[in-house]
């Protein structure tokens, strides 16, 4: 496992949060936004100056987060769809489909573009009245359809579990992966999301999605966070089994990225506070490895 951070969890500009995080020793970066400016709504002069970037830090790009499929209304010229669903309408869907997938293709290309190889999504909201049912066809159809599309171009799709989405818990998220059924979707486990909806995110939304983790996103929370907002805790101080939950990514073998999404103020400081939290949870892991393989260190210990 490697600590990675999404750039704008230290700064909105982009070579400020790269130039911080590689003084602390990190160089794998996740992207969502650029000067406040989701991905891929980003001109072609600064794709090229990120590249630079990225060149001068010896860094690399993990993945890119364009906030698909979330927000409906956004693509859909804020339409709201009185006693119904957007799905339901097969106009509609067919429109909303084409605006996401335009969105997809431009972010496959920027990812192509910084030799990244990973898209995260999220999948739609759930209706208050439908929460707690099975996840609509045409979602499933969705997200299969998307995963389709970015396997033709080696991207894989990380499925973010988050509140309010058909995927909000491990266990949702595990169900819908399983419905998609594409080798190329795994799912971005966040624990603290899954706190925020309701479920115990380690072990038990932990065990539902664990043979798919593609990445992991790393804040902490208590009961009181509210769900969307920017009051998350610093890992090691809120509700969250942090601790076993790294254990447990070590020894299931998880090589992925363990990426900072520190969603509290002062950003640069509490991100900074979360990477001491990691580094110094992996070097344990490390160092235990290392005295397990070492036999003078075997020979010691039972003596």
């Amino acid at each position: 496992m490697e600590i990675s951070v999404l750039t704008d969890e230290i700064d909105p500009d982009i070579f400020k949060a790269m130039e911080s995080a590689t003084a602390w020793g990190i160089r794998r970066f996740e992207i969502r936004k650029i000067y406040g400016q989701r991905v891929p709504s980003i001109p072609g002069s600064m794709c090229k100056r990120v590249q630079d970037a990225l060149l001068r830090y010896q860094a690399s790009v993990t993945a890119l987060s364009p906030g698909l499929f979330k927000k409906a209304e956004s693509l859909l010229n804020n339409r709201r769809f009185g006693g119904g669903s957007w799905w339901e309408d097969a106009d509609v869907y067919e429109e909303y489909r084409g605006r996401a997938y335009e969105i997809l293709d431009r972010t496959i290309d920027l990812a192509n573009g910084f030799n990244s190889s990973a898209v995260t999504i999220f999948s739609p909201e759930v209706p208050l009245d439908r929460t707690g049912g099975e996840c609509p066809q045409r979602i499933v159809e969705l997200i299969r359809d998307a995963a389709i599309r970015a396997a033709r171009h080696g991207i894989t799709l990380l499925l973010e579990n988050d509140f309010g989405l058909w995927a909000d818990t491990g266990k949702n998220a595990m169900r819908l992966a399983k419905s998609v059924d594409q080798d190329n979707l795994k799912v971005n486990w966040d624990p603290a999301n899954a706190y925020v909806a309701g479920e115990v995110p380690f072990p038990e939304g932990y065990d539902h999605v664990k043979s798919l983790v593609g990445n992991v996103h790393a804040k902490d929370a208590i009961e009181s966070t509210p769900a969307i907002s920017e009051e998350y805790e610093v890992l090691g101080t809120g509700d969250i089994d942090w601790v076993g939950q790294i254990r447990a990514l070590h020894e299931d073998g998880y090589a992925g990225s363990l990426c900072i999404e520190t969603h509290s103020h002062p950003l640069r400081e509490k991100t900074f506070r979360n990477v001491c939290f990691l580094r110094h949870h992996l070097n344990v892991l490390s160092e235990e490895a290392r005295v397990k393989n070492d036999p003078r260190g075997q020979r010691h210990e039972e003596h």
